[in-house]
């Protein structure tokens, strides 16, 4: 072989080398390029990772928090379910009692019905009763007074013609005994079962209890009605003063309850015309029983010892006014 094919030769493997360490040069720098790259791709990862890694041990946690509560929340519906039990059973048990109570209810109202339709009928006889009677007491109180008034008029009479005084005692007498029958008569009927009960009705009136307030005087020992003919009118007594020496009084009927009856009414009642002094029977604290003049119209009467009790006097009359026998 000759030098130059050699060198030529020798060119050709020297550039072979060449292009192959430029070859191996180049993928020296791509292996260290994808090791860098793995590299880095390896620390995200690992980065991701641990972030995962976290959030699992938070979710971990949160789960047992849930679980813990879960239980707290079954304890406490489980104390719900029982005190609901309890709640049902006390209900039926108060159902059971309401029913019982409302049976015996029926049977109380049922013979409460029957109760009070047997007091009406006690209660309708009894109004009857004391309506006769009061009807009765009330002629024997009219019979007394004309009794009384011959009485008088007899004894006047003798005592003109006579002056026998055997006769004037026998008379006086009698008009004691005709005057002690009316102030029996006079006297309020005993309190029936079937009065108390209206009474008691009464008692729940309001307006009853405005005219008794209005009625009632301080210091008086008074009662709700003075010796009514009816439940509704008052029997006033008075006494004239200067006509005649009887203790018989006169009577004169007012159509209202005493507590309601004013001197008005009363002059209404008496009809007698002239100008007229009116002293009425009341009790003092300091001096007792005396004799109390009214002078307003429109002046409640007094009522002592359920009676309201008059003396009436001209205005000339000069006598004078003392206390009043008990």
């Amino acid at each position: 072989m000759s030098v130059p094919q050699a060198e030529a030769e020798c060119t050709a493997l020297r550039n072979m080398v060449e292009e192959r360490n430029a070859f191996i040069t180049t993928m020296k720098s791509e292996i260290y390029r994808k090791e860098y790259l793995n590299d880095t791709q390896k620390a995200e990862l690992h980065t991701q990772l641990m972030q995962k890694d976290t959030h699992i041990k938070k979710l971990e946690t949160d789960l047992a928090d849930c679980h813990g509560n879960l239980e707290a929340k079954e304890t406490e519906l489980e104390a719900v379910r029982v005190d609901l039990e309890r709640s049902q059973a006390t209900m039926e048990q108060n159902r059971a009692e309401v029913e019982q109570l409302q049976a015996e209810l029926g049977r109380v109202s049922a013979s409460e019905e029957k109760l009070t339709q047997r007091l009406s009928a006690k209660d309708k006889k009894l109004l009857a009763s004391e309506e006769r009677l009061s009807e009765e007491r009330e002629k024997g109180t009219r019979r007394t007074q004309l009794v009384s008034e011959y009485l008088e008029a007899l004894a006047e009479g003798l005592a003109q013609l006579t002056s026998d005084p055997s006769q004037t005692e026998q008379l006086e007498g009698l008009r004691k005994k005709v005057a002690d029958m009316a102030g029996r008569l006079d006297q309020p009927l005993p309190s029936s079962p079937g009065r108390r009960r209206r009474r008691d009705r009464e008692s729940d009136d309001p307006s009853r209890h405005r005219r008794k307030r209005r009625g009632d005087r301080g210091g008086q020992n008074s009662d709700s009605a003075a010796t009514p003919s009816s439940p509704n009118t008052t029997r006033v007594l008075y006494y004239m003063a200067g006509e005649s020496k009887t203790e018989v009084p006169f009577v004169a009927i007012v159509p209202k309850r005493a507590a309601e009856v004013t001197l008005r009414d009363f002059k209404e009642a008496f009809g007698r015309h002239g100008d007229y002094r009116f002293f009425f029977k009341t009790e003092d604290p300091d001096c007792g029983i005396v004799k109390e003049e009214i002078l307003s119209d429109e002046q409640m009467l007094p009522i002592l010892k359920g009676k309201v009790t008059a003396w009436i006097r001209e205005r000339e009359t000069t006598a004078a006014v003392g206390p009043a026998p008990q």
